[in-house]
């Protein structure tokens, strides 16, 4: 299973990352260290700073979805049980990884 972990800024979700990761012995990444990757290659149209107006996040959101969902394709190739949190993705795009991972 592909545990998927979003919300705002600073409400724990890393913290609900690292306590389900021991208590199910699972790996996990954070999206802030797959944007950075994405910045390192220098991704074009990649976000460069933090917006919190409802339109920018979706923006955010829907750029980052084809990236998010290849390294979903790739992790669950690998691993049975992973866990990825973030920012950097909707509920209505979890809803659809769902129906595929």
């Amino acid at each position: 299973m592909i545990y998927l972990i979003g919300g705002a800024p600073r409400v724990g979700k890393t913290l609900l990352a690292q306590q389900l990761c021991t208590t199910r012995s699972v790996g996990w990444i954070s999206t802030d260290l797959l944007m950075d990757l994405l910045r390192v290659a220098n991704a074009p149209g990649r976000k460069m700073k933090w917006d919190a107006a409802p339109e920018a996040i979706t923006a955010a959101a829907e750029w980052f979805f084809p990236y998010l969902e290849r390294f979903l394709w790739g992790v669950s190739s690998l691993a049975d049980h992973y866990v990825i949190e973030g920012v950097d993705f909707l509920p209505a795009q979890v809803a659809q990884l769902s129906t595929q991972y």
